[in-house]
């Protein structure tokens, strides 16, 4: 990929310096053989100076070109990085908002709690991601920073990538405060068919006529008694569901 190719690329770069080192002795054996002549007035003296400075030149400027072809080539392995990870940060955020488009509330209490579970482990994922987004953020701006050759371009592309992130943040808030409205909705819809269904279990209570048929005073005290315990029970549970 870019990043191997970029990467095989500055390691050949490093051989040629090792060359330049290594040649290292041969350069100073000649600068001193050359001064030795220069020093004992030797007849092609001046022909020897020129050529002890044009080494010292062409070996300053060999030198001054691997820096600059250091730089050029190591900008060139951090921008494929760079952009690398940022393109796979970019595709990340892409399924985390895909996640988050999911408009399912649930249609029961049951399937709310099931719904938060998944968005709790969709919450801790990306706040493990977080640092990693935090590093490429921070990658992006020291290279616009160090003046690399494509600033604008990484800049324009942490700009866009900090957009994301804030967009998916929205997002994630907007679906955690959904997914609550709809627990709460689910809860009260819950209590209130279970008091609604007490109360019709109740009112055929209530509307018992088996009183018409003889049966003892006590036995219809009890059997009243009972009904209105039930009632006090239930108070508590109505008052919340209205």
């Amino acid at each position: 990929d870019d990043v191997t190719g970029a990467d095989a690329i500055l390691k050949r770069h490093a051989k040629r310096k090792d060359e330049i080192t290594a040649r290292g002795k041969v350069f100073a054996d000649l600068d001193s053989a050359g001064q030795k002549m220069i020093g004992a007035n030797h007849f092609a003296a001046e022909q020897v100076t020129e050529k002890v400075s044009k080494l010292a030149e062409e070996k300053e400027a060999l030198l001054q070109l691997w820096d600059e072809r250091q730089k050029v080539f190591t900008d060139s392995l951090n921008l494929q990085v760079f952009c690398r990870d940022d393109e796979q940060m970019h595709r990340w955020m892409a399924r985390q908002e895909a996640f988050l488009g999911k408009d399912d509330l649930g249609q029961s209490l049951q399937d709310v709690e099931q719904l938060t579970e998944a968005f709790k482990d969709f919450e801790q994922k990306q706040e493990a991601h977080a640092p990693v987004m935090d590093s490429l953020e921070k990658s992006g701006a020291q290279l616009v920073e160090a003046d690399h050759f494509a600033a604008d371009n990484i800049k324009e592309r942490v700009d866009k990538l900090q957009q994301q992130r804030k967009t998916v943040m929205e997002k994630t808030s907007q679906r955690k405060g959904a997914l609550e409205d709809s627990r709460k909705l689910q809860q009260f819809l819950r209590d209130t068919n279970e008091i609604l269904g007490w109360i019709v279990d109740m009112l055929k209570v209530a509307n018992d006529e088996s009183y018409k048929t003889p049966v003892s005073l006590q036995g219809k005290l009890k059997k009243n008694e009972a009904f209105e315990a039930e009632i006090k029970a239930n108070n508590k549970s109505r008052d919340e569901a209205n």
